[in-house]
């Protein structure tokens, strides 16, 4: 009579295999993650703030230079070349260096507002995290703070475009006041 062998699903003594004894180490499952999302109030969303610019950062010192290019250099060379030309072609050039100024300089206030500092407390907690939890996480952050970025952008360059196209106000330095104001 034949040897019966033991199938896989059934642990016997002569097969440790199948009793999952194989001499590997068993997977640790942490009880803080074991089968559960991590998800964040509101209140730590809310923490993480659009970013500020450094005074000492040079692309904070290029924008303010074209910005003070745009408001000290040019929009007075033409609000004195439009007395000697005529009016018409002067203030469409004017409003097209406006329009590349809103571009330029809200362009940057929206990338400098994407860049943030997680806080303190979210960045330790979220240490020990699964990778894949915590790629959802910073995905959810990153849209939070790009809509704040948005927002902070929109505010901030639209009032210095309306400076700007109203002819007898647009020597105010509306793009510097927006560039300044990220520092702050």
């Amino acid at each position: 009579m034949p040897e019966e062998t033991p199938t896989i699903g059934k642990p016997t003594p002569e097969y440790p295999e199948a009793l999952g004894e194989t001499g590997a180490p068993e997977p640790e499952v942490l009880p803080e993650t074991a089968g559960t999302e991590e998800t964040l109030t509101d209140e730590e969303l809310d923490a993480v703030q659009p970013g500020k610019a450094n005074p000492l950062d040079p692309d904070f010192i290029l924008i303010l230079m074209f910005a003070l290019i745009c408001d000290l250099a040019i929009d007075p060379f033409m609000e004195t070349v439009g007395a000697v030309l005529t009016a018409g072609v002067t203030l469409i050039i004017n409003r097209i260096i406006d329009v590349i100024a809103l571009f330029i300089i809200g362009g940057w206030i929206y990338w400098r507002s994407k860049q943030f500092v997680m806080p303190e407390k979210l960045a330790q907690r979220m240490k020990g995290m699964e990778k894949r939890i915590m790629v959802k996480i910073q995905a959810k952050i990153s849209k939070k703070v790009a809509s704040k970025a948005m927002r902070k952008a929109l505010l901030r360059v639209i009032p210095a475009l309306g400076i700007e196209m109203i002819p007898a106000i647009s020597v105010f330095t509306s793009w510097v006041v927006a560039v300044i104001s990220m520092v702050i």
